[in-house]
């Protein structure tokens, strides 16, 4: 055994501390502590808000130590206990209380079990929350409805109603929670509940409806009505479902939640009793259709007596009624429905007119008949969309007897012409509208329509966009499509109709990691009538505010990164516009005493392309399109203008697109070019122009700006190149531009105040850091011929007139010199007999303007004008292009100084089974008629004529060997 000595002294007491200290701490750590060692302390609120005056007590689960202490005016609280796991328990009188760390549990209990001792000498966050009961009732009309599982949004709480609809939810603190109900087959009223809970809440209540259908019958008295278009709209979010009926004249919607619906049938023609249903609840609904009944009376056409036994025939499809006549002529056909042709038969007999279209409820209840030679084959006579179609799908002449004006008809649906029709709105001059929705009319092969009086508006034919990198869909001839047809326009008004490529569809990343490119932007066509290979014929019509507007190429994708890199998508091309209002490919158009005005075609731009990465190539620019022919686009075909006047009628290019940034030492990608514009008025493209005596003032066109190029990388001591700028669009032709080899006849033309404008170049792109330079600034497209521009081709002028160009000079290219034409520029030369051009050279015209006649002409203001009595006559008509005699020699371009209207004579000869008539050119808006007798009444318009010139007609003489009278009538 070993025996330690301390030392004695001071020594000895310092060298024994280390042993004292460490007998002490061991001792420390043995001794049990003494109460109040240690602290539970924590905060009891409502919400947020501290609740004072709450009892907090606890209880050791060892040593069963109590104690107890009241939450201050902040609701803090602390207690001092010995080390133990004691249950804490808050209470105050009408108050619930859960530990705030497990309100989200099902289980919370409403007391906390804490423990303490040295190892966590205090719990300083004991903290307790007031909570609150959330209940209510859910109802079914009057009865309480169980089963409803009602749940609280981000709580794990829910609760089921009882029998009698009644639920509690419990444990909730000061806050706003929302609530949903949900029982099979049911919806709710509301379909969920936002409650502010700072009490005990007893009224959260809901109303349930069970999922309810709707059915129906429509019938046409006895019998069903298939394929009529039954919708279901929803009143408050206006969202409509749609059923169609079927054979048996059944619909139906089912699975309907509650709200207030509006039912509504419709079909094509008819009308319904009654118009809508309101629901809100399973209901059964019947619709009949409105009948009428028709009533008139047949009379023969000279003495006005009636007619007995005729047959009347309504016929809706493959329904016929038929009925006849009573001995003063009178007829009654019932209970019609839907859109009828009501037609008279009497073997041997002619009726006039031949039929008449109407439908029930929106025509009148009496139409007659007369029998006389026919002079419409049907007549509209409830003036809708319905009875227009079914009237021109009989073919024939077409005529309108509303009982007043027509007013605008509503086209819906595109109408195809697949039989020879004449539509005669003479007298009623009636509007049709496409809505800017769909084309009025399409004209299918080898059928002839004619047109008079009419308006033909807001028509529209738009291509669909592309998807996922496809090309967008061209869209061609708003307001007609002539599909090697023969259309004729007299007296008609063409306007606001438009064509609309569609966009093409943006690139999607490939499997690869390759950027798709873009999809190209559809073609806009004729922006009221487009002509494929078929003839065209106008005559005292407006063609205004037209467009077409071609669809933008989509853009490519950005590639992925991945390996060396990967190149983007390249942008779609941009579609090309062609003629604001007319485009014709290899066909014939006439246009006579025609105005052109404020038409529009834009060509669209070319997609971005998409970036690359890495090493990758960024996508190319896409090509913009071009904007060809703000007016009239003549391709590969003839096209003949007489007396017409083309104004303000424009074409834009498309500008370019931006280049890219480049990437680290990399030169920055030059912008594209801008497209190119042609033919404000007139673009000839391989095909002929022949006109004579017509104005072409004011007319346009516009190349696109090139796009900017993109900026030098930055990355390196070099840094990149910044890159190019794109050219500028040229600007070809802003009154006419002819080209692939096409060929141009102007004859007594006046060419004044147009524009041909070149796009401006985009800017270079800026340098990159270090010793990166600028990119080059793209150049300006060309201003090429305001009056006129050939680029390839003849073009000849004679008689003609061309000044007061804006931009791009008189003309430009190859113009053929035919005598006596007049520049005021020297732009191009003249050197045949009678022409000049020159700087210094006044022509002394004034502004378009009404200075008589049919079209708006551009006058001369001075008898010492160049262009007075400067003509040559041998080519020029008599008639100047207001329809007025030329005094003396001819005066240059398509107004006479001293014109006149002549006296309206009517010369007659007589040949071998035919007589020439002719009046002088000067005199318009005359028609000849013809009587047999000079009866008042038999006037009639000449039918068995044809037109030799335009003021010259050959008659075959009738074989009855009757003489007749001729006059020419306003």
């Amino acid at each position: 055994m070993e025996t330690f000595e301390f030392p004695s002294g001071s020594a000895a007491r310092h060298a024994g501390q280390p042993l004292l200290m460490l007998a002490l701490l061991v001792l420390s750590l043995c001794t049990t502590p003494a109460r109040g060692q240690y602290i539970i302390s924590g905060r009891i609120t409502d919400g947020t808000v501290g609740v004072s005056d709450v009892t907090v007590q606890s209880v050791g689960q060892n040593t069963s130590q109590f104690a107890s202490v009241t939450t201050d005016s902040n609701g803090n609280y602390s207690l001092s206990l010995g080390q133990d796991t004691y249950t804490v328990t808050p209470t105050k009188a009408s108050v619930v209380f859960k530990p705030k760390s497990c309100l989200l549990q099902l289980d919370c209990p409403t007391n906390a079990t804490v423990s303490v001792g040295f190892n966590l000498p205090s719990q300083t966050n004991v903290d307790f929350s007031v909570v609150y009961d959330i209940g209510g009732h859910v109802t079914d009309g009057t009865k309480g409805l169980s089963g409803v599982q009602i749940t609280v949004e981000g709580y794990p709480q829910s609760a089921l109603t009882d029998a009698s609809g009644n639920y509690t939810l419990s444990g909730f603190r000061s806050a706003s929670y929302t609530l949903t109900p949900a029982k099979d087959n049911y919806t709710f009223d509301p379909a969920s509940l936002v409650v502010n809970v700072a009490s005990n809440l007893i009224d959260a209540n809901f109303t349930a409806h069970v999922i309810f259908s709707v059915r129906g019958l429509i019938t046409n008295g006895r019998s069903p009505v298939p394929g009529v278009s039954v919708v279901l709209q929803n009143v408050s979010s206006l969202i409509a479902l749609t059923n169609v009926t079927v054979a048996t004249g059944v619909f139906a919607f089912t699975n309907l939640i509650f709200a207030q619906y509006i039912v509504t049938p419709s079909l094509s023609g008819y009308s319904f009793n009654p118009p809508s249903y309101s629901v809100s609840n399973q209901a059964s609904v019947n619709f009949t259709v409105a009948t009428q009944n028709l009533i008139g009376r047949i009379t023969d056409g000279t003495s006005g007596l009636g007619l007995a036994d005729v047959a009347v025939n309504a016929i809706a499809g493959t329904n016929i009624s038929t009925t006849f006549t009573d001995v003063n002529g009178n007829y009654a056909l019932k209970s019609l429905a839907g859109t009828y042709i009501i037609m008279p038969a009497q073997a041997g007999q002619q009726f006039n007119p031949a039929q008449r279209t109407l439908s029930v409820g929106s025509g009148p209840s009496s139409v007659d008949f007369q029998r006389a030679p026919t002079l419409f084959d049907v007549l509209v006579t409830s003036c809708d969309f319905p009875s227009l179609r079914l009237a021109l799908s009989a073919g024939g002449k077409v005529g309108f007897d509303c009982g007043g004006a027509v007013g605008t008809i509503a086209v819906t649906e595109t109408i195809t012409i697949a039989t020879n029709a004449v539509l005669d709105a003479q007298g009623f001059n009636p509007t049709l509208s496409g809505g800017n929705a769909v084309r009025l009319f399409t004209v299918n092969p080898s059928i002839r329509f004619s047109l008079n009086s009419l308006t033909l508006t807001a028509g529209k034919d738009a291509g669909a966009s592309g998807t996922n990198g496809t090309s967008g869909i061209s869209g061609s001839g708003g307001a007609i499509f002539n599909n090697a047809g023969a259309i004729v326009l007299s007296n008609c008004v063409l306007s606001a109709n438009s064509a609309a490529g569609g966009n093409g569809g943006n690139g999607v990343l490939q499997l690869n990691g390759s950027g798709g490119s873009g999809g190209s932007g559809g073609d806009a066509l004729g922006g009221a009538i487009f002509n494929n290979a078929g003839s065209v014929s106008l005559t005292l019509c407006s063609v205004s505010g037209n467009t077409a507007k071609a669809g933008a190429g989509g853009i490519g994708s950005d590639a992925n990164s991945g390996g060396n890199g990967n190149s983007g998508g390249n942008g779609g091309n941009g579609g090309v516009g062609r003629g604001g209002a007319i485009y014709s490919t290899n066909g014939t158009v006439v246009l006579y005493d025609c105005t052109f005005a404020s038409n529009t075609v834009s060509g669209a731009t070319g997609g971005g392309g998409g970036a690359g990465t890495s090493l990758g190539a960024n996508g190319a620019i896409g090509s913009s399109g071009d904007g060809l022919c703000g007016a009239t686009y003549n391709d590969g075909g003839s096209l003949t203008v007489v007396f017409s006047t083309f104004n303000n009628n424009t074409a834009t290019g498309a500008n370019g697109g931006d280049g890219h940034a480049g990437t680290g030492e990399a030169r920055g990608q030059p912008g594209s070019s801008g497209s190119a514009a042609a033919g404000g008025a007139v673009y000839n493209k391989a095909g002929s122009l022949a006109a004579t005596n017509c104005t072409f003032e004011g007319n346009s066109v516009s190349g696109g700006q090139g796009g900017n190029g993109g900026a030098g990388g930055n990355a390196g001591l070099a840094g990149g190149d910044g890159g190019d700028g794109g050219d500028g669009g040229n600007g070809n032709g802003g009154g006419i531009c002819n080209t692939a080899d096409g060929s141009v006849v102007l004859v007594n033309c006046t060419i004044t105040d147009n524009n041909a404008q070149g796009g401006t170049g985009g800017n270079g792109g800026a340098a990159g850091a270090g010793v990166g330079k600028s990119g080059l600034d793209g150049q300006p497209g060309r201003d090429f011929g305001a009056g006129i521009a050939n680029t390839s081709g003849t073009v000849m002028l004679i008689n003609s007139l061309v000044g007061y160009s804006v931009a791009g000079g008189n003309g430009k290219g190859a113009i053929t010199d035919g005598g006596s034409n007049l520049s005021d520029d020297a732009s191009f030369a003249l050197t045949a007999a009678g022409s000049l051009a020159s700087t210094n050279l006044d022509l002394k015209l004034g502004l378009l303007r009404d200075n008589g006649g049919p079209t708006w002409t551009v006058p001369i203001l001075s008898p010492d004008s160049p262009a007075v009595d400067a003509g040559d006559d041998a080519v020029a008509l008599p008639v100047d292009q207001r329809h007025q005699a030329r005094a003396g020699r001819s005066d240059i371009g398509a107004f006479e100084f001293n014109g006149y209207v002549p006296a309206a004579t009517l010369s007659i000869f007589g040949q071998t089974n035919q007589v020439v008539l002719f009046w002088s050119t000067g005199i318009t808006g005359f028609s000849l008629q013809s009587n047999p007798d000079l009866s008042p009444t038999n006037w009639t318009a000449v039918t068995n004529a044809s037109s030799v010139v335009s003021n010259q007609f050959v008659v075959t003489n009738s074989a009855d060997g009757l003489s007749r009278f001729y006059r020419l009538i306003k």
